[in-house]
């Protein structure tokens, strides 16, 4: 599994919840203020499509508030970098207990963990 791969499943296991009825439509809202490379976020979210797919959930994404309606509540996905370190120190990722789903993903520590000789994802990878 590729750490692009990877690193959307962590974010993209939250709207599992959601699975139910055949054909569910769910609008997933990133925020990645630039800092996750735009291949790896497209690579990604094409590799969380697919899987939910299989399992009758159409993904829509979307960067801004506002995408096409979807018959359950949006996820809202978070991707930081530059985390601190006592800030959840074992964690990949985290939901935000009482806010629906708001969804944190510590993609500097993902990128460390898959990538440990540069800490980053290149190309291909």
């Amino acid at each position: 599994m590729t750490g692009t791969a990877m690193a959307l499943m962590v974010f993209a296991a939250g709207a599992v919840a959601y699975a139910g009825s055949p054909e569910t439509k769910l609008t997933v809202y990133v925020r990645n203020n630039g800092l996750v490379p735009g291949a790896v976020l497209i690579h990604a979210e094409e590799t969380a499509s697919k899987i939910f797919a299989g399992i009758g959930v159409s993904l829509q994404w979307s960067s801004r508030k506002r995408a096409d309606e979807s018959e359950q509540p949006p996820v809202f996905v978070e991707l930081a970098t530059n985390t601190p370190e006592n800030l959840r120190p074992e964690s990949l990722a985290f939901a935000r207990v009482g806010e629906g789903s708001h969804l944190t993903v510590f993609f500097d520590r993902i990128e460390r963990t898959i990538y440990p000789k540069n800490g980053s994802w290149q190309p291909g990878g």
